[in-house]
């Protein structure tokens, strides 16, 4: 009976400390995830969200790195068909910097530009969830191929936001994508 005893304690001891490794190590990871990235409030980028450590080779004067995550749950709605509850969420990488001595209003407002197409890839991927009929059989599929298309194309754009504006050097070019970005962000929600 008492190495019964002690074999469960002995057991109960190393549960705890297999459970205690686990929230620890799981604590760590949150910790992590949150200095990587940052949500924007408001959206609205300021020079203070710009923390990454500067690249002194570039030839930029800063760079925005943008990510969207989402998450979702499976609603049940009739025979073989689900709805989503869907969260989305834009952020900005820790690994976004600017040069301490090219900060202007005019570089924030192309930066933004950058940041804002993560919020377009965020409304339009809630936009087609909203209008896409899912099945259970191929629901998790479909969602990852729309998120996936929509961002490739987006990031097509941004390519073409850079090379149009010249890294906000041509103003002409800024302002009429400054107008673009808006209206696709208007379009989108």
């Amino acid at each position: 009976m008492s190495s019964m005893k002690s074999a469960l304690k002995h057991g109960e001891y190393i549960l705890f400390l297999l459970c205690f490794i686990f929230f620890a190590k799981a604590k760590k990871c949150n910790a992590q995830a949150t200095d990587v990235e940052k949500i924007i409030e408001n959206n609205k980028l300021s020079w203070s969200d710009f923390s990454g450590q500067v690249n002194e080779s570039s030839k930029y004067w800063a760079t925005t790195n943008w990510r969207v995550t989402y998450k979702y749950k499976i609603v049940p709605l009739h025979k073989d068909t689900v709805v989503i509850d869907l969260s989305v969420t834009p952020v900005l990488k820790a690994t976004s910097w600017v040069l301490p001595d090219r900060k202007s209003a005019e570089l924030l407002v192309h930066e933004q530009g950058h940041f804002d197409f993560g919020l377009l890839v965020a409304a339009e991927f809630k936009k087609a969830i909203k209008s896409t009929v899912l099945l259970r059989s191929d629901y998790n599929q479909k969602v990852s191929f729309i998120f996936n298309s929509i961002l490739s194309n987006v990031k097509q754009l941004e390519i073409q936001y850079d090379e149009e504006t010249n890294h906000m050097k041509n103003k002409k070019e800024q302002l009429r994508w400054n107008v673009k970005i808006s209206e696709m962000l208007r379009t989108a929600q």
